[in-house]
């Protein structure tokens, strides 16, 4: 006869062994069940209904990162292409107004769109570099662009040379040069690069001095913003070289306020650079 305890030792592997087999095969369903979910939701993305495809994108953002798999990264990038993108010469352009499709709500379907973009800009995928660059007004798309770091120089000078977006362009390259403990550091070569870039971007921002011109007051004030997110971005340079350029700036810069855009009479982009000389000045970079 077996003893009665050597009978328990027997049935509780037994009972151990039947477990682990169960829970495998249920670790194996819910694996394939996953697998099936997500590439239903990617069908999804191309739903008529633009709500339905914010959803989906929402349910494909939860994922853990290993379920983010090239599938789902390319889905969610081709979807952003779709509803944003158009190609002219040869070149992937942000659309100027998203056209909202029906049924049109439009702050929901706006939301989407940013929502979308913000999901994107979380991949850090060099294939959206093109794309991010001229969307760097999403605070979202700022961090993911420095974060990307060498890939995003050349883009980010032609956005603020030859793009729509110089203004955000020339914040974003301030970012990328600023000092920082960790995450992307500009070597010498590339900061030179940037700094040449500003300067160049600077000259081609000058105020308008023709009155005339259609909308005048409007292109004023676009070009002085444009030009004080350049001095900000010269600001995290510190060369001494830049002295002149910013002291001309403090001294020169004809663009004041009008009623319609800020206090009256008031000159940014000339306050910025002469904060920045203060600024040197402490540091021992300037001569009394």
């Amino acid at each position: 006869m077996i003893p009665s305890r050597n009978i328990a030792k027997v049935f509780l592997v037994i009972l151990f062994l039947a477990l682990s087999i169960l829970i495998f095969n249920n670790q194996v369903f819910s694996n394939e069940k996953s697998e099936e979910k997500i590439s239903q939701w990617i069908k999804q993305l191309n739903d008529e209904d633009w709500r339905i495809r914010d959803r989906t994108v929402a349910y494909l953002n939860k994922l853990e990162e290993n379920q983010k798999t090239e599938k789902v990264k390319a889905a969610l990038i081709s979807l952003l292409k779709k509803e944003i993108i158009i190609e002219k010469d040869g070149k992937e352009i942000v659309r100027q107004g998203i056209p909202c499709p029906p049924p049109c709500e439009g702050e929901g379907h706006m939301e989407y769109v940013m929502n979308l973009v913000e999901v994107v800009a979380q991949l850090r995928d060099p294939r959206t570099i093109p794309f991010l660059v001229q969307l760097t007004s999403f605070p979202e798309v700022r961090i993911a662009i420095v974060e990307m770091g060498e890939p995003v120089i050349e883009p980010l000078i032609d956005q603020l040379i030859n793009g729509l977006n110089k203004l955000d362009a020339a914040r974003t390259l301030g970012l990328m040069v600023k000092k920082k403990e960790k995450g992307y550091i500009t070597s010498a070569t590339t900061k030179g690069k940037i700094k040449q870039a500003l300067l160049k971007a600077l000259q081609a921002n000058k105020h308008p001095m023709d009155k005339s011109i259609e909308w005048y007051e409007v292109r004023a004030m676009q070009r002085a913003r444009v030009r004080l997110a350049i001095v900000e971005a010269l600001a995290e340079f510190s060369d001494k070289d830049l002295i002149p350029v910013l002291q001309g700036i403090a001294k020169n810069d004809p663009y004041s306020y009008t009623k319609d855009f800020g206090p009256v009479g008031t000159n940014p982009v000339r306050e910025e650079a002469q904060k920045i000389l203060e600024k040197l000045k402490k540091e021992g970079k300037i001569k009394e």
